[in-house]
């Protein structure tokens, strides 16, 4: 792989100052062109995969999407004033890849295996991409104030992006070399134990990932316990209400509180016409907004579980009153009383109610003594 950038001894200094805006259709454009990357690149390892070679038309088209890139980055990073195109000739960014060896890719290392010898080197140079954003705000005023990119600089950016089309097309599966851990253009392709160091650490950090991102999807799951006198909330018991706080420090932090419940509400049992052998239980809550902002109040807001001496067992809101409105229902207004209505067997006991605000990532889970 051969990456190179034309050092410039003088830089526009109003092309400088409006890099921002005028980068603005290269990055639209370039957002559509990803898509067609990961779709070729998925193709090639395919490919490779089952004929351990690597089609040459998707090679021109997966590596001249890369150069353009290339001459994107060195762009946005004021290496050059040349605005990209697709004219390679002319540009002073060069990427180039040597054409994949015909027949002899390794199948094995596609994909999963690369993913893993490649890890080290992305936490590496996502280090060294927050360092070179320095740089080039560094290089910004630089260039604004003398017309030149410092040379040391220079070098230093154009070395972090040769490492990264290195560790591209390798893992891209243009090549089977292991790239090497090293900003300069004389550096040859890692061997002897640097794959299977890189190999080691790899894993470690993959599977540390993993363990990090499962481990904050199952707390992020987990729900807001509490227990509640069930007794008291029935004898409208002030001490026994219950208040939880959803979304604080967010946009529309909220307060939900449990107030009282109606057991059995013999009035709308009648007017829902439950059967004698059911009763209905009502359950006031209050929805306090803490900031502006408007929520819809759905029929998946309230589920209550009860023991009906056999088994346990779980059933919805058969009716969520939002305001006196039927849900589901849009909140207006500060503070909006809710009445959520189950009907369950008569002789059968609450032991859990849930309630899920669509707002809130955790579910409040109230279990009942």
């Amino acid at each position: 792989m051969l990456y190179e950038v034309a050092y410039s001894e003088g830089l526009s200094r109003w092309k400088t100052l409006l890099r921002l805006p005028l980068l603005v259709p290269v990055y639209l454009f370039d957002f559509l062109v990803q898509y067609l990357l990961w779709t070729a690149l998925f193709i090639g390892w395919t490919t490779v995969s089952l004929r351990k070679k690597y089609p040459g038309w998707l090679f021109a088209a997966a590596t001249g999407t890369l150069a353009f890139q290339a001459r994107y980055h060195a762009y946005s990073q004021l290496l050059t004033d040349k605005f990209p195109s697709f004219d390679r000739e002319t540009s002073p960014v060069l990427l180039k890849y040597d054409d994949p060896p015909n027949g002899s890719l390794s199948r094995w290392r596609v994909f999963v295996f690369k993913l893993i010898l490649v890890f080290p080197h992305l936490a590496l140079l996502t280090l060294l991409g927050m360092a070179v954003f320095v740089v080039t705000t560094l290089a910004w005023f630089a260039i604004l104030f003398t017309g030149r990119y410092p040379r040391g600089l220079f070098g230093f950016v154009t070395g972090v992006n040769r490492w990264w089309y290195r560790v591209v097309g390798y893992f891209a599966s243009f090549n089977d070399s292991f790239p090497p851990f090293a900003l300069s253009a004389s550096a040859g392709p890692g061997r002897g134990a640097s794959p299977v160091v890189s190999g080691i650490a790899g894993l470690f950090l993959l599977g540390g990932s993993v363990a990090f991102i499962t481990t904050a999807v199952v707390l992020s799951n987990q729900p807001d316990e509490a227990t509640v006198d069930y007794a008291a909330l029935k004898a409208g018991d002030a001490g026994a209400a219950y208040t939880a706080l959803y979304g604080l420090g967010a946009e529309q932090p909220h307060a939900i509180r449990l107030l009282r419940v109606t057991d059995p509400d013999t009035s709308l049992a009648t007017s829902l016409g439950t059967p004698a052998t059911s009763r209905v239980i009502v359950f006031e809550v209050q929805i306090q907004r803490l900031a502006a902002g408007s929520d819809e109040i759905g029929r998946g807001f309230a589920g209550l579980d009860y023991d009906d001496g056999r088994s346990a067992r779980s059933v919805g809101a058969t009716l969520i009153l939002a305001g006196g409105l039927p849900a589901p229902q849009e909140l207006e207004g500060r503070s909006v009383p809710l009445r959520l209505i189950f009907v369950i067997p008569q002789g059968a006991t609450p032991t859990h109610l849930t309630l899920h605000p669509p707002w809130a990532v955790k579910r409040l889970e109230l279990n009942f003594r």
